[in-house]
């Protein structure tokens, strides 16, 4: 891709230097705003609102047609609204993630599982097999990073790399480490039944899963780093950016757990690859919330993303609450146009905490750009008070 011309422009210089010092635990008293227009919701690997048709087993994968993925998602930024400069922290750079059609499967299936695909026109599922049935298994079970998956999946970076004819970022998919990776190896339901009465096996497993997760990130970001580099221009955001110079991770399976699982056995892995990265972003959904007060006990975590899911109060009702909770932890979550000018005008809004406004279509932008004004001049009245 030829980028000897391009220079970032001033709105996303702006907004990477805001999201440095807001990662850094800069700015607890202010707040970070990211504008999304409703019909923009969709991940850039949606490429676009077509009707999506059925899955099938009988499609070709789509890591299978590495130059279809490209020419779709390339062709999407063709097609996409233009962008409005809104001079909020959104970066407005495009990315996408050519990981994200190998799924989950592809854990299991790169040690031995075998994995099965579900294609639609512009989405594969994948999921497999358990890779452990008997726990004499698990002696004979390697990591190899030169196996037929493991280098699929980086062959994928590599070819958006050497073929990228557009400027957007190529963003790394979660470690699947922990619970997550036990559930691939064993399945979802025998996980549960190791969490309880397997805690030997299951030590074995988390570092078998540490070890594979975290190799597998440093060669995907060897891969893509100069081709991301290239895009920010700013060294410093990309190195705390969660998915580029740092990992991201979840707390997925723990959801359904009481909350001494994830003291108990989850939290040790967490903490081992924030040290080992010196940082990283951990995500947790709605069903979550149970855990938040555990994952604060986190040293070095970067950024704390609360995800909202259906039938759970949303994170933003619980704004103060989470704040309160997670002292001066920096927080991204999500809320609605509405709900947020209110909070605004009423000073309810906790510092230090990133919000991802959605935003319905017909608002118009200068409407926006006078709402950012006046977040640009709030100062939350408690500042977020540092953990004992």
């Amino acid at each position: 891709m030829a980028m000897e011309n391009y220079a970032v422009g001033e709105q996303a210089l702006r907004a990477m230097d805001r999201l440095v010092a807001f990662w850094r635990r800069q700015l607890g008293d202010e707040i970070l705003v990211s504008f999304v227009r409703h019909r923009r919701r969709s991940n850039a690997l949606d490429w676009g609102t077509e009707e999506v048709d059925g899955v099938s087993a009988e499609r070709t994968p789509l890591y299978d047609d590495l130059p279809g993925m490209l020419r779709r998602f390339e062709c999407s930024l063709d097609e996409a609204a233009p962008v409005e400069e809104l001079g909020d922290d959104a970066l407005n750079i495009p990315e996408t993630e050519p990981e994200d059609p190998f799924g989950c499967g592809w854990v299991g299936a790169m040690f031995g599982a075998r994995m099965h695909a579900l294609t639609s026109t512009y989405e594969t599922i994948t999921y497999n097999e358990p890779v452990i049935t008997d726990w004499a298994q698990l002696e004979e079970l390697e990591f190899d990073e030169n196996g037929e998956w493991p280098q699929s999946l980086l062959n994928a970076l590599r070819y958006f790399v050497e073929h990228a004819t557009r400027r957007y970022s190529i963003r790394l998919w979660e470690l699947l480490d922990g619970a997550n990776f036990v559930g691939l190896m064993r399945g979802t339901t025998q996980l549960y039944y190791d969490l309880a009465d397997r805690p030997p096996e299951m030590s074995a497993l988390y570092d078998l899963g540490f070890t594979a997760a975290c190799r597998m990130f440093d060669l995907k970001r060897e891969i893509v780093r100069d081709h991301n580099l290239s895009v920010f221009q700013h060294q410093p955001f990309y190195d705390l950016a969660p998915g580029y110079g740092l990992p991201w991770t979840d707390t997925d399976a723990y959801t359904a757990c009481a909350p001494r699982v994830f003291a108990e056995v989850g939290f040790e892995n967490k903490q081992r690859i924030l040290d080992r990265y010196g940082g990283g972003e951990l995500f947790i959904h709605g069903l979550g919330r149970h855990l938040v007060p555990i994952a604060v006990r986190l040293r070095g975590l970067t950024q704390l993303h609360l995800y909202d899911d259906p039938k759970c109060p949303t994170y933003f009702s619980l704004r103060n609450r989470m704040r309160q909770e997670t002292h001066d932890l920096p927080l991204a979550m999500d809320c609605e146009l509405g709900e947020f000018a209110d909070a605004l005008a009423e000073g309810s809004l906790p510092g230090g905490v990133h919000y991802g406004v959605f935003v319905p279509d017909d608002v118009e932008t200068g409407d926006l750009r006078r709402l950012l004004q006046r977040v640009r001049a709030y100062r939350a009245l408690e500042l977020p008070a540092k953990p004992a």
